[in-house]
């Protein structure tokens, strides 16, 4: 479930704990937070979805679209991540949504709420927040780099990737 560290619909972002040493590192995110949640907003549009009610789909997926682009743009005005790693991880969240509309599609033919379909859309959110975290985490590091002097660091997608990487662990189970 999500992280209610943040009280208002803003999603404004928590701050961040840095790793301090070297050895390899798991991060475990829920989705973003606030009021309402991710998750929650993720299932009442599968409910939705289940009575045939698309404008609450449509309303439900629009508020999850606005949440994430205003935690994205705060943390592009706080210098947290480039507008390139915003801009990629807008349109990660508008393709989710697409598919995410596709299945309740399909939930809405059926009029039938599975719980395997439930779990599968509920489960975007922490998809977003740690792709989020990993572009944040990323940039901090190449930002730290820059500062140090240390080595030919640059923001293309491959100095990015070296030094953290997103794994979304149902691709590798």
């Amino acid at each position: 479930t999500d992280t209610d560290t943040n009280t208002d619909t803003d999603s404004a972002p928590s701050p961040v704990p840095v790793p301090t040493n070297k050895n390899h590192l798991a991060i475990v995110v829920s989705a973003v937070g606030g009021r309402p949640k991710t998750t929650d907003l993720l299932l009442d549009s599968v409910s939705a979805a289940a009575t045939r009610d698309a404008s609450l789909v449509s309303s439900k997926l629009d508020y999850i679209l606005t949440k994430h682009d205003s935690c994205l743009d705060t943390l592009l005005n706080l210098q947290q991540i480039d507008t390139h790693q915003t801009q990629i991880l807008k349109d990660v969240v508008r393709k989710d949504i697409k598919d995410i509309l596709d299945i309740l599609k399909t939930v809405s033919l059926i009029k039938w709420q599975a719980e395997r379909i439930s779990e599968l859309v509920s489960g975007y959110g922490e998809t977003w927040s740690a792709q989020i975290l990993n572009a944040l985490l990323t940039h901090r590091e190449i930002i730290r780099r820059k500062e140090a002097g240390t080595g030919n660091i640059n923001t293309s997608i491959n100095a990015q990737q070296q030094c953290f990487r997103y794994l979304d662990a149902r691709r590798v189970i």
